[in-house]
């Protein structure tokens, strides 16, 4: 099949591009990437598509990586097409925070074409994955070991708006087809350095098992990765409705999965179900996690996922706990009749009024109030007497008693005024302001919680 025919297959079959769509298209100056602008500026009119050409200089290759520039920008110019460059440091990340320099380069290079994709209002990234590709990256994580996800290899459309149209058409493809209409490249002298196990897997390992085993064997590779793809977006998708299914109320920290709901189900579901709670919790969605996950349910026993997110293990659920969660403290901040207040996703609102009997957890009519008033978090020797109680009580043991986990203490606002502790808000009024007399003018505080205060059900 002619090579502009298979691309555009590709993007018909797989959605890639819709009506209308404005599309960035990263540009190295490599023969890919080259291919890539040069075939979607053939296809665009049949879908209407607006492109834009980005190049993206990561600095580490000299006068060399800028003739990749200068390039890029000549064949835009010369299309007609828009473009726009801009530079990244990696190697100034890698000596801040350490790390590895082309995982850095990768990771940079992404952020500016996102952020060039969104001042253009563009709703697709472009990029020159082909079939050899996804065939190096099967074959490096199989050797890693890797589940569905990682056995997949460069899907064809992420979730993020990145495309990949040439990710069935293999690299010497596009170079012939460059060729015959004469448009040049440039190639990276780091693509030819064995240094890099990628560039080991291109050079030695796949002209191996083309010459022993089969002379097909990038495109049977790619294929396989294609219809792994397909099966784990198929299991994903159940374990999305059995995620829905098993998820208990949970703390702001947590996510609780009934094991009841999941008993049926085989370990490698419940552990893509276990990685739907992490990334729901902490956006982790390490391609490692599902073998950790597994290993702990096929033992039944609690474990470390990574540094912030432990699984816990119970009779009836299944626990995900980011232990990097953490409330502010409010620092004591005055309250007005005028204005209200918002604070660290608290919203305060105060109005003297007659009193009118209204009693609920975010509502307070206050008589006896000695002004001024403010709020702030609780303070070490804290006391107060709480409506109905005998006695004061410290309000780091009340919050123990009223079962107040840890984690958020230090952001439960405590409503002070001269005096003392008025309110431990959505808990309890102090005895000297909660029952007004009739007569008199009450301080009503109106509070609206934040989204991350536990639902009702799951907090007192």
């Amino acid at each position: 099949m002619d090579p502009l025919a298979s691309v555009r297959q590709t993007i018909e079959r797989d959605g890639l591009i819709s009506r209308g769509s404005r599309v960035v298209i990263a540009c190295s100056g490599g023969g890919d990437s080259v291919a890539l602008a040069a075939m979607l500026r053939e296809l665009a009119p049949l879908w209407s598509a607006n492109l834009l050409i980005a190049h993206v200089h990561h600095g580490l290759r000299g006068e060399h990586a800028d003739r990749d520039a200068a390039l890029v920008r000549q064949l835009a110019r010369n299309w007609g097409i828009d473009y726009r460059g801009c530079r990244v440091d990696p190697r100034t990340r890698q000596a801040r925070a350490g790390g590895n320099l082309m995982a850095i380069a990768r990771d940079l290079r992404y952020a500016a074409l996102f952020a060039i994709a969104e001042e253009a209002d563009a709703q697709l990234v472009a990029t020159g994955h082909t079939a050899d590709d996804r065939a190096e990256t099967l074959l490096l994580n199989l050797a890693r070991g890797a589940g569905p996800r990682g056995l997949a290899a460069l899907r064809a459309k992420r979730a993020d708006g990145v495309i990949r149209p040439l990710i069935d058409t293999r690299r010497s493809t596009l170079r012939h087809w460059l060729r015959d209409r004469a448009i040049p490249w440039r190639e990276d002298a780091s693509n030819q350095d064995r240094n890099y196990r990628r560039v080991r897997v291109r050079k030695e390992l796949t002209p191996w098992l083309e010459e022993h085993l089969n002379p097909r064997v990038v495109e049977n590779l790619a294929r396989t990765a294609r219809i792994l793809d397909e099966l784990e977006q198929a299991a994903a998708h159940g374990a999305a409705l059995l995620y829905r299914q098993a998820l208990l109320p949970s703390l702001p920290w947590q996510k609780r999965l009934s094991r009841t709901a999941l008993a049926h189900h085989p370990i490698s579901m419940q552990a893509m179900v276990v990685r739907l709670a992490v990334e729901a919790l902490t956006g982790d969605c390490s391609g490692t996690l599902l073998g950790r996950i597994g290993t702990a349910l096929r033992r039944d026993e609690s474990r470390e996922l990574s540094a912030r997110v432990k699984l816990v293990s119970s009779a009836n659920a299944l626990t995900v706990v980011d232990r990097n969660f953490r409330v502010d403290a409010i620092p004591q901040t005055p309250l007005s009749t005028k204005t209200p207040l918002e604070i660290h996703g608290w919203r305060f609102s105060l109005g003297w009024r007659r009193p009118q009997g209204v009693r609920n957890r975010w509502v307070l009519e206050a008589g006896g109030i000695h002004p001024p008033v403010s709020v702030r978090s609780r303070l070490p020797g804290d006391r107060f007497q709480p409506a109905g109680g005998a006695g004061t009580r410290k309000i780091g043991r009340y919050m123990i008693d009223k079962n107040i986990p840890s984690e958020i203490r230090a952001g439960i606002p405590l409503v002070v005024d001269r005096k003392g502790i008025v309110w431990v808000v959505g808990f309890a009024s102090d005895r000297r302001v909660s029952r007004p007399l009739a007569h008199e003018r009450v301080l009503c505080i109106h509070v609206t919680p934040p989204k991350w205060y536990p639902e009702p059900e799951i907090l007192p």
